[in-house]
């Protein structure tokens, strides 16, 4: 491969595809590599029997969007394809509660420091809180 490219994004989740539009609307040439395929709404797995799964040991026969991977005391879900972790979240915005930092977590990432980030995430996606009838309330955008 050439280099014609300034920067290049691993992964187009949202962290990913807001680095590379920013990037680009400043000029840079930019690259964005994702690992899963692009959804469509005539192949977006829906049935139990569809393609819902992603392992990395075999890509080719299991190249659903739901990645686990499971690990001693957390277990995490993220997406492979082009979207990432949007295809997994389905528009639900969920702030971490602050002990969640209370174990395990280098002591500069606290709540309090990234309390700014939810606040600007939540405005540029437009987080809308939906009253629930019983239970929590949620968020999406």
């Amino acid at each position: 491969m050439a280099n014609d490219f300034d920067v290049i994004v691993i992964g187009s989740g949202f962290g990913g595809a807001v680095t590379a539009a920013r990037l680009a609307e400043k000029g840079y040439r930019v690259l964005v590599l994702e690992r899963g395929r692009r959804w469509t709404a005539d192949n977006y797995p829906r049935r139990p029997i569809d393609p819902w799964i992603w392992d990395q040991r075999k890509p080719a026969h299991c190249n659903g969007w739901f990645d686990f991977r499971l690990f001693p005391h957390m277990a995490v879900v993220q997406g492979a394809g082009v979207g990432g972790g949007s295809l997994v979240y389905a528009n639900v915005s969920v702030n971490a509660k602050p002990d969640t930092f209370d174990a395990g977590w280098p002591p500069e990432i606290t709540y309090q420091e990234l309390a700014p980030y939810y606040d600007a995430v939540g405005a540029m996606l437009n987080v809308q809180k939906v009253l629930a009838t019983s239970g929590p309330s949620v968020l999406i955008f």
